[in-house]
């Protein structure tokens, strides 16, 4: 995307909006028994609350807490996300029960329909519609159908650049080229984050960065198998942690919850050496990269751009103008072409970590 384009869209007043929404309403919404979820709509960035039930009370405490800088809407929903996420495994198991074999077992969240969804190639659509009936009587819930092409993780590629401290964004290599995430602070130890299936079959593995005479270290703990995601975190060598992103010389400022429909950006690393931005298509949907790399399914969310080999574990984050100077809101690892990344709201739970900062 240009920065024309960027500017027509006004994607930087759009990441604003979300980041308001997230630290000054979402915690509200949270409280509720009635809510069901929030989305934005990718054509115009309007907010959209779903609610189990309208009730003047309720909406006018929300409006009073709705930030300004953004338009916002209700929505009645009869199935919360929370309901999909839980189903989205159920749905993931009936699907690969089936007799009718797809050639990609996969189960996403649309939370702007309030569905599942599975998405199937183009020649297996038919297929899918059986499939798709097999899994909403599993489930009790809408189940709907995405023709899309096989995913793949992304690494392979190298490009070397940063002496220390070290940034989210750059070239690491453990035999395999990928980028490094966001860094971590996990029992007290500095360390960073990664894709999972970078260290895959060579987890002992320390990283090391071209332009630097020591390893980096060696991973510590992932998330990469059957029901995780794809992430790993990894020992980094004191006095190499930042809260810095390359190429965009902005400091992070903690970690942030995606939501559908929403822009978010990411520092393309080893493959691309570019920034994309993009909108997150789901923020839940299991991925499965096949026989070669363990046949997992991996959960997270999906954007709705493309990258290509060495992009895994690049940065994926929300921009936030204004203050002492641009911030970044952590929000994922790049973990394939497709665009699938990892959630850190989700992994550093697992991880009892927190963004460094």
């Amino acid at each position: 995307m240009t920065a024309e384009e960027e500017a027509q869209l006004d994607l930087a007043g759009r990441m604003a909006f979300a980041e308001r929404v997230d630290e000054n309403l979402r915690p509200f919404l949270l409280s509720l028994d009635s809510f069901a979820g929030i989305y934005y709509e990718p054509e115009t960035g309007d907010l959209v609350i779903r609610m189990r039930n309208r009730g003047q009370q309720v909406e006018a405490q929300i409006a009073a807490r709705v930030p300004e800088g953004g338009r916002w809407r209700i929505q009645v929903a009869d199935v919360s996300e929370a309901e999909l996420v839980d189903g989205s495994s159920v749905a993931l198991a009936a699907v690969k029960a089936s007799r009718t074999r797809l050639d990609m077992p996969s189960v996403g969240v649309d939370t702007a329909a309030g569905s599942l969804y599975l998405p199937v190639r183009p020649d297996q659509l038919a297929a899918g519609r059986q499939v798709a009936s097999q899994v909403a009587d599993a489930t009790g819930l809408a189940v709907d159908l995405r023709a899309a092409e096989p995913d793949a993780p992304a690494h392979c590629t190298l490009r070397t650049h940063c002496h220390g401290p070290t940034a989210a964004g750059i070239v690491v290599t453990n035999g395999r080229t990928c980028t490094m995430g966001f860094h971590i602070v996990a029992g007290g130890d500095r360390e960073f984050v990664t894709s999972g299936h970078c260290s895959y079959g060579m987890f002992g593995n320390a990283y090391r960065h071209a332009a630097l005479a020591n390893a980096l270290g060696a991973p510590a703990q992932w998330l990469y198998f059957q029901g995780g995601q794809d992430i790993v975190r990894v020992n980094l060598t004191a006095g190499e942690e930042s809260d810095n992103v390359f190429n965009e010389g902005t400091d992070i400022i903690g970690m942030g919850t995606p939501a559908q429909g929403e822009t978010l950006c990411a520092s393309l690393g080893a493959g691309s050496n570019i920034i994309k931005c993009g909108t997150v298509t789901t923020t839940w949907v299991s991925n499965n990269f096949g026989a070669a790399w363990g046949s997992f399914d991996l959960w997270g969310g999906d954007m709705s751009y493309t990258t290509i080999g060495g992009d895994s574990g690049s940065p994926v984050y929300r921009r936030i103008p204004g203050g002492t100077g641009d911030r970044l809101r952590a929000v994922g690892v790049n973990s394939s072409v497709g665009g699938h990344f990892a959630r850190l709201d989700q992994s550093l739970d697992n991880f009892g970590a927190v963004v460094f900062q």
